[in-house]
C-alpha cells in the first residue's frame, strides 16, 4: 500500500474511532467534526485519496465507507487496546509495518498514558542494561513529533537498522547514547518514538 500523509493517517483513525465507537460508518460531516474541518470537499478529497491507496472502499449511500485494514479501535474493551508490535530486526521496512502492522498487541491503557499513538517494540540485542532495559522486553513507544533532551528513544538508522539510545542535542548535532557503545552523532536521523514504559516475563 502507498503511504499516507499525517492528515490522512488522521482522517483514517477518526474512520476506525467514529466506526468502533458507534457500530457503523461515519458520515462526511461526521469526519468533518472531528477532525476539526468545516469543508465537506477537503474531506471528500482525503477519503478519495484514502480509496485510492487501499484503505477504504466508498460507496454511494451516506454511511457505506468500508475500512479495508484492521481497525485495532474494535478491539478496545476493558480497557484494554490492541496495538503495532514490531521485533527488533525481525522487520524489513519499519515505517510500513508501523502504518500497515503485520501483528497486534494487546495492552492496558493504563499503560498508554491516554495516548493511542503508540506501538509495542520487542527488544533484541540492545546495551540500555543500565536504565534497566534487557533483551526480550517488551517497550511501549509513543510515536511523538517532538523529543526533549535525556529522552530514551528508538531511531531507525539509515541501513535500516532499529536503535534503542539517550537522546541529547548539543551544537547542533543529535547525539544517541548508550551503555557501552560509542555514541552516534549526526545531523538528522528519524525517530520512531520515546519510551513510555516496559513490559517484562518472568
Amino acid at each position: 500500500m502507498e503511504k499516507l500523509t499525517e492528515r490522512q493517517k488522521d482522517i483514517l483513525q477518526i474512520i476506525k474511532k467514529l466506526t468502533a465507537e458507534n457500530g457503523y460508518a461515519p458520515t462526511v460531516r461526521e469526519i468533518g467534526k472531528e477532525a476539526d474541518s468545516n469543508s465537506p470537499a477537503t474531506i471528500h478529497t482525503h477519503l478519495t485519496k484514502l480509496e485510492k491507496k487501499g484503505y477504504i472502499e466508498k460507496g454511494r449511500k451516506n454511511r457505506t465507507l468500508k475500512l479495508l485494514v484492521p481497525n485495532e479501535y474494535l478491539n478496545k474493551s476493558n480497557n484494554f487496546i490492541e496495538v503495532p508490535f514490531i521485533k527488533m530486526g525481525l522487520v524489513k521496512d519499519v515505517i510500513k509495518e508501523l502504518d500497515i502492522p503485520s501483528e497486534y498487541f494487546k495492552i492496558s491503557l493504563n499503560m498508554t498514558d491516554d495516548k493511542t499513538d503508540i506501538f509495542v517494540l520487542k527488544v533484541i540485542d540492545q546495551d540500555m542494561k543500565s536504565v534497566g532495559i534487557n533483551d526480550n522486553d517488551l517497550l511501549v513507544i509513543e510515536k511523538v513529533d517532538k523529543i526533549v533532551d535525556n529522552s530514551i528513544v528508538v531511531a531507525l538508522a539509515p541501513d535500516g537498522k532499529m536503535l534503542i539510545k539517550r537522546f541529547y542535542r548539543k551544537d547542533g548535532f543529535i547525539h544517541l547514547e548508550s551503555d557501552t557503545a560509542k555514541p552516534i552523532i549526526v545531523k538528522n536521523i528519524i525517530i520512531l518514538g520515546k519510551v513510555l514504559s516496559l513490559y517484562r516475563h518472568f
